[in-house]
């Protein structure tokens, strides 16, 4: 029987270091449910950029905690109370960060079944909810990515439900955006129009990691001749480790055994980026994510200022400031307006006050 020849020319070669983020598509989506984004998973998408961007999660954090402020005071002592019972501290974190992810408000409203009052405000993941072509009517789901993959064990899928919008009569859900000129039903946050640059410092971070951890990068193809013995394979081998990659082996050398003309042949891979070249990318994606956000200094997110590692005092104290009255306060007033109506509604009119850090 003859033997098959065996082709040692013939490789194939795979990308190791591609780790492709596939989104997953809703199901079935009725015809009267407004999407929020191409699949209908903008807060999702939301989401992954803030838990994978460092820098994108040091803002958020920054501008959350500033507009949470350390702590709340109000006017009403009966409207202290009732904020103690329904947990206001907590509901008004979360709703400081949803904010600034979203710039959406989304709580629920529980009444009174005899007298309609306000009994208690809830808070309500604003990824859950959905808007429909009724103005009246809201639709509700815990989970919108609906995966099909049985293995993952995702939670079964479950029917929409639709829920009244919040009036004076019943109980229901407050989901409040804060529309842009031009756009029709979701709000965009701040940063959209840096979306890419997050996302291109997620994957630039991720390469670094893995020209760190893996080592993995193919520097060379060495030819060697058939003829030769692994010995010597292994001589040369240790010389070119030694001799050009470095004591510490910075890069991967593939050798192969070839006829060709029983010459030693070496044919260097340029990498299109290396590791100095993959922070300067990085700082640039920063740059535009600080940029989107209209952050005023770098030293405000733990970044290097101009004059030392984290800028000097004035500069700090200037930048603060700056962020507080262009940024902050304006929204902590926007919120706090909300809640003065619903407390209102509720039978403990008052005025809330935030009490915020002190820059002098």
């Amino acid at each position: 029987m003859e033997t098959p020849e065996i082709n040692n020319n013939d490789f194939e070669i795979l990308n190791m270091g591609f780790d492709p983020y596939v989104l997953q598509s809703p199901r079935a989506i009725p015809t009267n449910i407004l999407k929020w984004g191409r699949n209908n998973l903008a807060p999702d998408e939301y989401l992954d950029l803030y838990y994978n961007s460092p820098t994108q999660m040091g803002i958020i954090n920054k501008k959350a905690n500033l507009t949470t402020g350390k702590g709340l005071t109000f006017s009403n002592g009966s409207a202290e109370f009732f904020a103690k019972d329904i947990n206001f501290d907590e509901l008004w974190r979360r709703v400081c960060i949803d904010y600034w992810i979203y710039n959406i408000i989304s709580v629920q409203c529980v009444r009174k079944t005899i007298t309609g009052e306000l009994a208690e405000i809830i808070y309500q993941d604003p990824s859950q909810i959905r808007k429909t072509t009724d103005d009246s009517q809201l639709a509700l789901l815990p989970n919108w990515t609906a995966q099909t993959d049985t293995a993952l064990q995702i939670p079964e899928y479950k029917d929409i439900k639709y829920v009244p919008v919040y009036d004076s009569m019943n109980s229901g859900f407050i989901f409040k955006t804060f529309n842009q000129p031009g756009v029709s039903f979701y709000s965009f946050p701040e940063y959209f129009s840096a979306i890419s640059s997050i996302l291109t410092e997620i994957d630039l971070i991720e390469q670094r990691k893995n020209f760190i951890r893996n080592n993995f990068s193919l520097n060379s193809i060495v030819k060697v001749p058939t003829t030769m013995s692994k010995a010597k394979m292994l001589d040369l081998a240790e010389r070119i480790k030694k001799e050009w990659t470095g004591p510490k082996n910075a890069g991967k050398i593939l050798m192969i055994p070839a006829d060709g003309d029983k010459a030693i042949e070496i044919l260097p891979i340029s990498s299109p980026i290396d590791g100095d070249g993959i922070a300067q990318y990085i700082d640039q994606c920063r740059m535009d994510i600080l940029i989107a956000h209209s952050i005023p200094s770098l030293t405000l997110i733990g970044l290097p200022g101009p004059h030392s590692l984290a800028g000097d005092g004035a500069s700090q104290v200037e930048g603060m400031i700056q962020l507080m009255d262009s940024q902050i306060i304006p929204v902590q007033m926007r919120l706090i307006k909300f809640f003065e109506g619903l407390f209102a509604d509720a039978g403990y009119p008052t005025e809330i006050t935030i009490n915020n850090e002190k820059f002098e």
